[in-house]
């Protein structure tokens, strides 16, 4: 299966700017079809995306078992509280 840039915009959730951006850095494989000399389209194979996506995975991190310090917070200066009088 090959992808348009369109397609492939649509596909991850970003704008064809950004896919356009990843091609100009040589970040993303991909063939440019057309006559020598001109622009042509641009296809991305499936197996190509396949590994520019794995090569961006970030593994999730255990969660670690840390104390937890109630974090300090300043008065609200926008309430003003009633007070009861006896």
């Amino acid at each position: 299966m090959s992808y348009s840039i369109k397609d492939l915009a649509r596909f991850l959730g970003v704008s064809m700017s950004t896919v356009y951006g990843w091609i100009a850095r040589r970040e993303l494989p991909h063939y440019r079809l057309g006559a020598a000399g001109r622009r042509g389209r641009i296809i991305v194979q499936q197996a190509d995306l396949d590994l520019f996506l794995a090569q961006r995975r970030l593994e999730s991190e255990q969660p670690q078992e840390t104390e937890q310090r109630p974090v300090p917070r300043e008065p609200l200066k926008h309430l003003h509280l009633r007070t009861k009088q006896s």
